[in-house]
């Protein structure tokens, strides 16, 4: 663990370095030190070192942001629900590298959103990216919406009031926007894959949104 402490001791000034290489060279130590030793990621200092790391998924330095969101998948894998208490800016994060005119940038953001699926109890996943999603710009929000589609179907079955509290709400929220075609899809695979196991009372939670509003959620879901 001495080399735990020596990360810690001078991580936070070396990965918010104004030299980008500095910022490299940290990312890439902290991707080793976790991979090459996955037990030490229950040391809570390194989960800390993490809080740093995440700003680097947005660096300026488009060497650095690359380095930054390949290095992530990795993290995903082995740090899993550890990662809980960061998820809402590691999802700012990743929207924004979803609206990267860099094609490996974005390309790497929705494969860490797929990743984040498979490592990360998806109950403590909703209410993040029902935040992020709510307030996401039109270019990234589908995607934002097709994964909150994905991991709602795996919880109506058995935590349906996660969804309820969470979902509903921005569902309800985005009938009163105006979507461009993409982001209407988008909503409509999400209200059908709660309407397939909340049937009718999907519209009993609504009624007190306006009678258009009503009218559009039922031609959504069905």
């Amino acid at each position: 663990f001495q080399n735990v402490a020596i990360l810690r001791e001078d991580i936070h000034t070396r990965i918010a370095s104004n030299k980008w290489l500095e910022r490299l060279e940290a990312i890439k130590e902290i991707h080793e030190l976790v991979t090459q030793h996955p037990n030490i990621s229950h040391d809570q200092r390194i989960v800390k070192a993490i809080e740093a790391y995440i700003l680097r998924l947005t660096d300026s330095n488009s060497k650095v942001n690359t380095m930054a969101i390949e290095c992530f998948l990795d993290l995903i894998t082995v740090l899993g629900n550890k990662l809980v208490q960061h998820l809402h800016p590691i999802f700012k994060a990743l929207t924004s590298n979803l609206a990267s005119k860099n094609q490996i940038i974005k390309n790497k953001a929705k494969e860490s959103l797929e990743n984040i699926l498979k490592s990360i109890d998806n109950t403590y996943l909703v209410q993040p990216l029902s935040s992020v999603a709510q307030y996401a710009n039109n270019l990234v929000r589908p995607v934002l919406l097709n994964t909150l589609a994905d991991v709602s179907a795996t919880l109506l079955d058995n935590k349906p009031g996660v969804v309820q509290k969470y979902v509903l709400p921005l569902i309800f929220s985005l009938l009163e926007h105006h979507l461009n075609a993409e982001c209407s899809a988008a909503l409509q695979n999400l209200c059908q894959v709660v309407y397939q196991h909340m049937n009718n009372s999907l519209f009993e939670k609504a009624s007190r949104l306006s009678n258009s509003q009503q009218e559009k959620l039922r031609k959504l879901a069905s």
